[in-house]
């Protein structure tokens, strides 16, 4: 996984606009002390289906690793580009978990649902 991580940031750098990419390089640096709680929760799902419980306690508890200011509005994500390049390599339970959580995020930004 740490590999296919290397080639998303590779991916990153060409995509992303100068002008925002030190930010975004500062705030996935920040992400590094929970990355082994993401990698664990992420290797839990990897055999799972997407209905199982499990995906959606992870997809809460990923919540709290995944930094808002990487999350787009919910309004943005959707198929296509840049979020299925970063979703191809998942398991489909490890997808869900990642996108609910991403949604989560969103929503919780912007006001639509409340913190548990």
């Amino acid at each position: 996984m740490a590999a296919h991580d290397r080639e998303h940031l590779a991916f990153l750098d060409v995509v992303v606009p100068e002008a925002a990419r030190g930010s975004l390089m500062a705030t996935l640096h920040a992400t590094r002390e929970h990355a082994a709680q993401f990698y664990d929760l992420l290797d839990a799902l990897a055999d799972l289906e997407p209905g199982d419980p499990r995906v959606a306690h992870a997809a809460e508890a990923l919540t709290a690793l995944l930094p808002a200011d990487l999350v787009p509005p919910v309004s943005d994500q959707k198929a296509g580009g840049l979020m299925d390049n970063i979703f191809a390599d998942l398991a489909p339970a490890q997808r869900r978990a990642v996108r609910d959580a991403m949604r989560l995020i969103a929503e919780r930004r912007e006001g639509r649902t409340q913190a548990r």
